[in-house]
């Protein structure tokens, strides 16, 4: 079988206890579990993954050419290089929150 699994959806991290131990091994809990809220799921045509070459190393960019996580992050929030302070731009207001709905909207399913 050469289809994938595509899943469109939301997902968030949670250390919720009564989920790490539900999802133990071998008595074991995991540090944090994964929360999907899946909108729309379907297999994905092969095609395009073997086209790409995306699991053969030799296709892939040279790790030295990209960005470190450092840059990725000052990037992302607009820091100055070198004094490490906020450039001047647009910011979020002080009172924007993103909501996210609680572990049983988005897990009713586990046992």
């Amino acid at each position: 079988m050469n289809e994938t699994l595509r899943v469109n959806g939301d997902a968030r991290i949670t250390v919720d206890p009564t989920l790490r131990e539900r999802l133990a091994v071998d008595g074991k809990e995991p540090q944090s579990v994964i929360l999907v809220t899946v909108k729309a799921a379907y297999m994905h045509c092969a095609k395009a993954f073997m086209r790409s070459d995306l699991w053969k190393p030799e296709t892939w960019y040279d790790r030295a050419t990209l960005p470190t996580l450092g840059q990725i992050i000052r990037d992302q929030l607009a820091l100055s290089e070198s004094a490490g302070r906020p450039r001047a731009g647009p910011r979020l207001p002080p009172d924007h929150v993103v909501g996210l709905p609680d572990d049983s909207t988005l897990c009713p399913a586990l046992p």
